[in-house]
Parts: C-alpha cells; structure tokens; sequence
C-alpha cells in the first residue's frame, strides 16, 4: 500500500482498521487452532499455523493483520496533534504492522510434530526463513512493548491516568507472560495466545479512543485549552 493512497483514505476507515485488526489476529488464530488436524494450542506456537496445506489462512492472517495496522497508525497520526508521543506512537505501530507482514512472507520450519508427521521437537538446523520469521517476532514484540510505554507516557501527560496505567500494565504483563511460558512448556501455547489477546485487545481500546469515545485522550489541544485559565471581568 503505497504513502500516496494511504493519504486519500478518510481518518475513520483507518481508525477502524485498527480494530478489526485487533479482533481479526486472534479470532483467526483461536479458530484455527480448534479446527486445524494435529494443532495443540498449549503446546504448539501460533506461527505454526503457517505450516501444511491450510496454512495460507495463517499467512493471509499475518498479512491482511499487518497491512491494516499500518493504516491504523496512518489514522492516527492525523489524529494526534500534538504532545509526547504523537511521532513515535504511530510510528511504532505501523512498525509493527510491516513486521507482522514480514511473519507471513517468511514462515517457520515443521516442529513439535506439526504439521503431522513433522519431527517432534525442535529441528537440528533452522532454514534461513526460519531464522528471519524468529526474528520478526523478536522485533514486532519489541516494537509494540515500547509502543505501549509510549502511549503510556502520553495518556500520563495530557492527565487520562486511568488509560496511562492500562497502557503501562499492559507493557509490563507481557513480556512476564512471555518469561513465563517459558517456565511452564505444557502450557505454553495458551500463555503465548493469552500473551496475544492481551495486547490486541490494548489495540482495540486505542484505536475506539481514537474514533472519538474521548478526544481529550489523542489531542492534546483540547487537555490544553481545558486547562487555560479563563479570565473573568468585574462587575
């Protein structure tokens, strides 16, 4: 999606996209992972749904979620006005909507017996796919994690300090889940996945606020001018 035709879409159908990909990443994964022969989500990793002859559904998931995160961080670049994070915020969510892109175009290798018949374990030797789509997770997570402590900074400033702390929270749960699934192998899929609706459902909230359920959360001119003293005259 070039720079040229992102500019002629109005705000809001980009604003919405960040919903629908909030919803559609983990609704995707959940329906596949219940429906899909041989996938264990406590153990397998969602990436694995890539694999075998129904995995362009994963892939066109990855892709179809990251293209529209980029747009919703091109909405809501028009909406932040000014005040931290109005720059970077956006910037680091459509970072992590070209990444997502990037997971689906480089897929990872067969292993823990998925697809069936596929070695159990992991393989001796990754391919070099393997080892960027490793990475693409690396950086997608990292990108989203700072996101987080961004918006958090920014909500913390223009006073909403509810949200602030939700975006902080939220920044500080993850990557515990992510420690944690590594000390719990035999639930590790689940803690991976409930890793993943924690953070989509943070993009849903955004993007909402960001529609209009409170402006003073994305502009800063309105926190403001609610602040400027107004000057009364003697009668």
């Amino acid at each position: 999606m070039s720079r040229l035709t992102l500019t002629r879409i109005p705000t809001r159908p980009l604003l919405l996209s960040g919903i629908a990909a909030g919803v559609l990443f983990p609704l995707a994964v959940l329906a596949q992972a219940l429906i899909r022969q041989g996938f264990d989500l406590s153990v397998h990793p969602l990436s694995l749904l890539s694999l075998g002859s129904a995995g362009w559904v994963q892939v066109t998931n990855f892709i179809l979620t990251g293209v529209l995160m980029v747009g919703f961080a091109v909405g809501l670049r028009r909406v932040l006005d000014s005040g931290p994070g109005r720059r970077w915020g956006p910037r680091l969510l459509g970072f992590y909507g070209a990444i997502l892109v990037a997971a689906g175009v480089f897929t990872v290798d067969p292993m823990y017996g998925f697809p069936p018949g596929a070695p159990e374990g992991l393989p001796a030797t990754l391919s070099w796919h393997a080892i960027v789509h490793q990475l693409t997770f690396l950086l997608a997570f990292l990108g989203l994690i700072i996101a987080l402590f961004v918006f958090a900074r920014r909500f913390w400033t223009l006073g909403v300090r509810g949200f602030a702390a939700y975006c902080l929270l939220t920044g500080l749960a993850a990557p515990a889940l992510i420690v944690a699934s590594e000390m719990v192998p035999g639930s590790r899929g689940y803690i991976l996945f409930a890793t993943n609706v924690l953070v989509h459902g943070w993009l849903v909230l955004l993007a909402m606020g960001a529609l209009g359920g409170d402006d003073s959360r994305f502009r800063a001119s309105h926190v403001r001018a609610a602040r400027r003293p107004t000057s009364h005259m003697n009668m």
